[in-house]
């Protein structure tokens, strides 16, 4: 809240809550937090066996936008992946429910891998790689791959999540994370509650290579400009081989704002006309004000978020309708005597009914 007063005779609000197209994306680290499940349904994978895409793909529970397109449903994937794109054709390079995900990372993004198979140099488009590596979930219970949605309408969140998968060729050596999906805003995280390295990093399987990041359309080649994707910091897949533990990492829309309108009201009635109609309102006395932003999202639709201001008043207002004593307390403005911290304003006997304040000190 916000308090007017004396000194402070107005106060400048303004709606911050700005959401972006996801025609790009900002990679800001983040502190790391296990988000559990709250009462919410998880759902094991189908998912058994090394370099797997799951079965079937899976709703996230709400509508999603990757680069500029909407998804409804990702397909997991045995390594720590989950990807928008797939078909049927198990002799193209798209992914394909039940078919071999492939493990090889010998190349950084953006790229796009070749061949068929297990042995594929496994980079995919319209994927999200968190962390992307070559583990191996042979023989585990159907439990160590999950996923959930979770939250209220509006604010849900989708979480894929992968729990003691074992390298694939060290079984000392566990992988625990998380993909996370965000309604609304559309943000993707990563969190990485522990992430090794095969062999101590001595000759290392698939030579330790592993991603953290996102990719949509690879144009070619990959400098192209065009090309959608953004990495972590030194986690792209040619990058030094790292090890860590509670790391996390937010992948947030930056591309042109999705705001298209806001409506101001004082009070909480936003039944009538607004107010004002501007990103800005300037508030000069003390009350509830209701600010409205209206959000295009990538399907077409619209999402509003409302919140309330209040502001206080730190003055009190002579306003004599009783009589001429200072100490009857509905001669004030808002009712109440005045103390030694508040702003005392005394108007004109005009519009004081008449009489002066009279204090008997």
């Amino acid at each position: 809240s916000f308090t007017i007063d004396c000194s402070t005779t107005s106060v400048e609000l303004a709606t911050n809550a700005q959401m972006y197209e996801t025609t790009s994306y900002d990679v800001i680290k983040i502190p790391y937090q296990y988000i559990p499940a709250f009462g919410a349904t998880i759902s094991n994978s189908t998912i058994s066996q090394d370099d797997l895409w799951a079965d079937t793909p899976t709703n996230i529970g709400f509508p999603f936008c990757f680069y500029d397109d909407t998804k409804t449903d990702i397909l997991l994937g045995a390594n720590s992946i989950i990807t928008f794109e797939w078909d049927s054709n198990t002799s193209t390079f798209t992914p394909t429910p039940g078919d071999g995900s492939g493990f090889q990372i010998d190349t950084n993004l953006p790229s796009l891998g070749t061949g068929t198979g297990t042995f594929r140099n496994a980079i995919y488009e319209q994927a999200i790689y968190g962390v992307y590596h070559d583990i191996n979930p042979t023989g585990l219970p159907a439990s160590s791959i999950t996923t959930r949605t979770q939250g209220v309408v509006g604010c849900r969140k989708f979480i894929a999540e992968w729990k003691d998968i074992p390298m694939f060729s060290d079984a000392t050596r566990l992988y625990s994370g998380m993909i996370v999906l965000y309604e609304t805003t559309n943000i993707i995280e990563v969190y990485i509650e522990e992430k090794r390295i095969d062999n101590n990093n001595i000759s290392p399987w698939n030579d330790g290579n592993a991603i953290v990041g996102i990719q949509g359309d690879y144009v070619g080649p990959a400098t192209n400009p065009a090309n959608e994707y953004a990495v972590a910091p030194c986690r792209n897949g040619l990058d030094s081989n790292w090890e860590v533990t509670n790391e996390a990492w937010r992948f947030v829309p930056n591309g042109a704002s999705r705001l298209t309108g806001v409506e101001w009201y004082i009070g909480t009635n936003t039944s009538g006309a607004p107010d004002a109609t501007t990103n800005t309102y300037t508030a000069t006395t003390a009350g509830t004000y209701t600010a409205i932003s209206t959000y295009a999202k990538c399907d077409g639709s619209t999402v509003t978020l409302t919140d309330e201001v209040v502001i206080t008043g730190g003055s009190k207002t002579w306003n004599g309708s009783v009589d001429n004593n200072w100490y009857i307390p509905n001669n004030w403005t808002p009712t109440g005597v005045p103390n030694s911290s508040d702003c005392v304003v005394v108007p004109a006997t005009a519009v004081s009914n008449g009489n002066a304040p009279i204090a008997d000190i």
